[in-house]
C-alpha cells in the first residue's frame, strides 16, 4: 500500500483512482537528477526506488542524461469496457466518465525534449495473471561484477551459452572453413597466460604455418576521443612481445584480457595492440602494416572463437565491469488502494522492471559507430557487456542474464535486421542488393549519422569482395 511513500510519492498517489474526467493527468517532478532520485530510492520510498531502476534499465542513466530532471505521469487510460457501453452511456448525466486504468510514465528531461518509458501497471483481477511483458520475465538476479564472485557468475553463464551454441547452431560455425580456401587467423594475438599462473600478457606472433585449431576471442570497443593508452608501435613491438605495460592498458583491454584467461581461451585480438599504431605522419612501418591488416581483420572477427563487446562504454577507460547502478536497491511490487468507480476499493499493483535486450543492446553507446555495426555484423557470436547486464548475441539466437535460458530466435522483424544479414550474407549477394539494404537506417537513425571509421570500400575490403 501507500504508508511507506515518501511524503511527495504520497502526495501524487492520492487521486488515484478517482472517477476522473477524460483529460485527466497528475505530475509528480520527483527528483533534479538521477543522483537525487538515488539518494530518495536508498532512503526507502517503496515508488522512488522502483521509478530509479526503471531509470537504470529502460533508459540506462547515460553519462549525456546525468543531470536531466525527472518526473512521473499519472494518466487515465481508455476506460475499462467495451465500446458498446459508451454508446448506452451517451445520455447518462456521468457521462465522459468511466473506471478508467491507471498509467505512469516516467520523463528524463524536459518535456518534449528527453526520453521516457512506462511502468507496468497491474489491476487488482489481473495481479494471478502470468506476466507477458519481456520485462517482467525475469528469473535471475543480475550480476554485480565489481565482485570476484560476479566474474565467476559472468563466466560460467559465457560457457553455458557457447556450449549451447556450440551444439545447437550450424549457422554458427566457422564459415571460412566451408567457403574459404584457408582459415585467415590474426598476425598477431594477445596471449593473456593460463588463469593458474601470475604471467604478464604480451603480444604473440603468430606462425603462418602453424595455427590449426588456434582459438582466440576478439574485442570490439570504443578507443574514445583522447586515447592516451598504450599501444603497440614498430618500435616497442618487441618489448610488447616480452610483456604488455598492464598498468598502461586501457580498463576495456585490462576487462577483457582477465574475462578472456577466465574463459579458458589462450589469445585475444585487440586492434590497437595488434596492430602497428602510428608514431606519426612518416611512419612507414604502420602504413603498410595498417593496409595488410585492414583488409583481413573483418575476418579476424567472423573466425574468433567469441567477440566480447563493451558494448556501454563510450570510451576505452570506462572497462566491461560496470558497476550495476540499479543494484543500489531492491524494490518491491507497490499496490495502490483505488476508490472504484462503482463503489468500494480496487488495488493497482506497480511491478519492478528487469534490463531489458534492446536498451541495453540496440540502444548503447559503442553501436553509434559505425564499424561497431560492421564487427557485430562479422562476429557469429558476441558477449555484449551493457550498462545493467549481459547480453548474447549470435547467428542462432538471443539472450539476456536475467533470463539466461530463454534463448529468443533471431528473425527478421529485429531492429536492424536487414543491416547486419546484409554484411554477413554479402558473399553470395549482388553488390548492388547488398549497398542498398546497408544503406537503409540504422536504430531509427537517418542514413549517414553513424559514425564509420574504415568507409565503404573497406567495409567490403574485409569481406574479401
Amino acid at each position: 500500500m501507500t504508508e511507506s511513500l515518501c511524503a511527495a510519492c504520497s502526495r501524487f498517489v492520492n487521486d488515484f483512482g478517482e472517477v476522473e474526467e477524460e483529460g485527466w493527468e497528475s505530475i509528480l517532478h520527483i527528483a533534479p537528477d538521477i543522483f537525487s532520485l538515488a539518494k530518495l530510492a536508498q532512503n526507502g520510498c517503496p515508488l522512488c526506488k522502483v521509478v530509479y531502476q526503471s531509470c537504470c534499465y529502460e533508459e540506462t542513466v547515460s553519462y549525456e542524461r546525468q543531470t536531466l530532471p525527472i518526473s512521473v505521469r499519472a494518466s487515465a487510460l481508455h476506460r475499462l469496457g467495451t465500446g458498446e457501453e459508451e454508446e448506452e452511456d451517451n445520455d447518462l448525466p456521468f457521462r465522459g466518465q468511466y473506471p478508467r486504468q491507471l498509467s505512469l510514465r516516467v520523463s528524463i528531461g524536459d518535456k518534449g525534449q528527453g526520453r521516457s518509458h512506462d511502468l507496468p501497471v497491474v489491476l487488482e483481477e489481473d495481479a494471478e495473471k502470468p506476466a507477458e511483458t519481456p520485462d517482467l520475465d525475469a528469473t535471475k538476479p543480475v550480476i554485480n561484477l565489481c565482485s570476484s564472485k560476479g566474474i565467476d557468475d559472468a563466466v560460467a553463464l559465457a560457457k553455458y551459452w557457447m556450449l549451447h551454441c556450440d551444439k545447437c547452431h550450424i549457422q554458427c560455425k566457422v564459415r571460412s572453413q566451408t567457403q574459404k580456401p584457408s582459415r585467415v587467423v590474426p598476425t598477431r594475438l594477445i596471449d593473456v597466460g593460463l588463469i593458474d599462473r601470475e604471467e604478464l600478457p604480451r603480444v604473440y606472433v603468430i606462425n603462418p604455418l602453424d595455427h590449426k585449431g588456434l582459438e582466440y576471442a576478439a574485442l570490439s570497443y570504443a578507443w574514445g576521443s583522447d586515447p592516451t593508452f598504450a599501444k603497440t608501435t614498430a618500435s616497442n613491438l618487441g618489448e610488447m612481445t616480452k610483456g604488455l605495460p598492464w598498468d598502461k592498458l586501457a580498463k576495456t583491454i585490462q576487462d577483457a584480457i582477465v574475462f578472456t584467461r577466465n574463459l579458458g581461451i589462450r589469445y585475444l585480438w585487440v586492434d590497437a595492440l595488434c596492430i602497428l599504431q602510428s608514431e606519426g605522419p612518416d611512419d612507414g612501418f604502420h602504413r603498410a602494416d595498417w593496409a595488410y591488416e585492414a583488409s583481413r581483420f573483418g575476418q579476424y572477427y567472423e573466425n574468433a572463437t567469441l567477440t566480447i563487446a563493451g558494448t556501454a562504454a563510450i570510451s576505452s577507460d570506462k572497462g566491461l565491469f560496470f558497476p550495476r547502478l540499479g543494484l543500489q536497491v531492491d524494490p518491491k511490487p507497490v499496490t495502490f488502494r483505488q476508490k472504484s468507480f462503482w463503489g468500494g476499493f480496487r488495488d493497482t499493483t506497480t511491478r519492478p522492471i528487469s534490463p531489458s535486450w534492446y536498451t541495453e543492446v540496440e540502444a548503447s553507446p559503442l553501436l553509434t559507430r559505425g564499424w561497431a555495426f560492421q564487427e557485430r555484423a562479422l562476429s557469429r557470436r558476441i558477449l555484449h557487456f551493457g550498462m545493467n547486464c549481459i547480453v548474447w548475441e549470435c547467428h542462432g539466437c538471443r539472450a539476456i542474464e536475467t533470463n539466461p535460458t530463454r534463448l529468443e530466435p533471431i528473425t527478421s522483424d529485429d531492429r536492424n535486421h536487414d543491416f547486419v544479414y546484409a554484411f554477413r550474407d554479402l558473399e553470395n549477394q549482388n553488390m548492388e542488393t547488398a549497398i542498398t539494404k546497408l544503406d537503409r537506417p540504422i536504430n531509427g537513425r537517418p542514413t549517414g549519422t553513424h559514425k564509420y571509421e574504415l568507409g565503404a570500400e573497406n567495409a567490403f575490403m574485409e569481406l574479401g569482395v
